[in-house]
């Protein structure tokens, strides 16, 4: 510690480091007694008297402070190329990313008067358009010109959000300098000059043509595909209404030789009577069910809504369908749960139709076995019709295709099955087009379970 009879006659606070070179303005003090000896004081814990004349200390110091004032430039000046070193290396850096990516990057100021100054242009401007990059830095409308008349009006709306200091993309079309006609995207940010009170623009061009071309070309394979559909519906709709009057005539006269009105029949000509009707049948079920599929692509089936009681359908088609079941030596089995709704909205004709088709496919594709028919209240909102069987089953990877329409299983069982692979494509769209959906569960040689859910209240 300093002793209490020295007395402070100045303060000087420079130490220079001579590890370092760095000066740092505390660290020493000079302290000067009535006598003329100089206390330099380096710490709290260290002191050293020096006997120095006033001209000696003047000179000291004052060298002490140019060394100091060199030592602080030389510092200032190395620190400064050290910088400058380190912006050119940034600026390499940025160039080389800049040259690497194929987009255009630009930096524009639009002011307040509409007019506009290229601050930046990224050299990829050449390469896009074909005009040199000099034309649009001492142009900066000439990109304007370039723009497709019929595109003007979106890149003038464009600017126009620019002004008003909102973030905007648009796509439009650029005629080059060998008069290619090319698709850019131009994506633009803003941010506000308040000091000149103008709007800068960070934007980023891209060339968009091949992905341009590639959308109209999707476009054009979709309305041919449209336009294939379209062609296919109504062709199957004229065909299916050319097949239904001769089918009708034959399945007519067929039911008058049955019932001898030309005559009594032998069992040679019964049996030829009942396959000629059985073929009929099966030809109007067919017409039919392209006839449906028909509209139902055209969005030309209207659905008959109504109150209907569930569970007279389900009585109606077992007793339709207990024939052909027990035929093949099948048991079919229909449950009715207690918390099913005596009545339900819907179509009842076209709910028959979908548990015809689901009953059918399930006696067609079972060899022994039961088939059942169960209709239940599966939750508060819904009642489900659900049809099971012991039959063949389906392999889990055809079972995500089932509902295609045409679409059938390509085994020895299904191919000696006539069907059009109409019938669950049908189902399906029929559930869809009342508000329903319907889940499929199978394992092959186990059988399978279809159920269709239906909305207890129908918009």
């Amino acid at each position: 510690m300093i002793s209490a009879q020295w007395s402070a006659k100045f303060l000087f606070k420079t130490f220079i480091d001579a590890r370092t070179g760095l000066i740092t303005w505390s660290g020493l003090a000079l302290w000067l007694n009535e006598s003329g000896s100089l206390l330099t004081t380096i710490s709290e814990s260290e002191t050293s008297l020096v006997q120095l004349s006033p001209p000696v200390l003047m000179i000291g110091l004052t060298g002490l402070i140019l060394l100091s004032f060199l030592m602080a430039w030389w510092h200032n000046s190395n620190q400064r190329s050290e910088t400058e070193k380190a912006l050119q290396e940034s600026e390499a850096r940025f160039r080389h990313v800049i040259s690497s990516i194929s987009d255009h990057i630009y930096v524009t100021e639009i002011r307040t008067n509409q007019e506009g100054i290229n601050h930046y242009l990224s050299p990829n401007i050449e390469p896009l358009t074909g005009y040199p990059r000099e034309k649009f830095l001492e142009d900066w409308t000439f990109w304007q010109s370039l723009i497709h008349p019929d595109d003007r009006a979106a890149v003038a709306a464009q600017r126009e959000k620019f002004t008003q200091g909102e973030n905007n993309e648009a796509e439009y079309r650029l005629i080059c300098a060998d008069k290619k006609v090319i698709w850019v995207r131009d994506s633009g940010q803003v941010q506000r000059n308040g000091h000149e009170q103008s709007i800068i623009v960070y934007g980023v061009v891209s060339d968009i043509t091949e992905r341009k071309k590639a959308e109209a070309a999707l476009a054009l394979a979709r309305d041919q595909a449209l336009e294939t559909s379209r062609l296919k519906s109504q062709l199957l709709a004229n065909v299916s209404h050319d097949l239904r009057t001769p089918l009708t005539t034959i399945h007519g006269y067929a039911q008058l030789l049955t019932m001898g009105a030309h005559g009594p029949l032998n069992d040679k000509q019964s049996e030829t009577i009942n396959a000629i009707m059985d073929s009929a049948k099966y030809l109007t079920s067919l017409v039919n069910d392209l006839l449906d599929q028909a509209k139902l692509e055209d969005g030309k089936l209207k659905l008959n809504i109504t109150t209907f009681m569930p569970a007279d359908v389900v009585n109606q088609v077992q007793a339709n369908m207990s024939v052909p079941a027990h035929t093949k030596g099948l048991t079919l089995i229909t449950d009715i749960a207690p918390e099913v709704p005596l009545t339900v909205p819907g179509d009842p004709d076209r709910v028959q139709q979908i548990l015809v088709n689901l009953v059918n496919n399930a006696i067609k594709f079972t060899e022994q076995g039961t088939v059942h028919v169960r209709l239940y209240r599966p939750n508060p909102t819904h009642w489900a019709l659900q049809v099971s069987d012991t039959g063949i089953g389906i392999p889990a990877k055809h079972q995500a295709h089932i509902f295609e329409p045409f679409r059938q299983l390509e085994n020895s069982v299904t191919q000696e099955q006539p069907g059009s692979g109409l019938g669950l494509s049908i189902v399906k769209q029929l559930t869809n087009l009342m508000g329903g959906y319907i889940t499929l569960k199978s394992e092959v040689n186990r059988g399978s379970i279809f159920t269709v859910f239906l909305p207890l209240d129908i918009v």
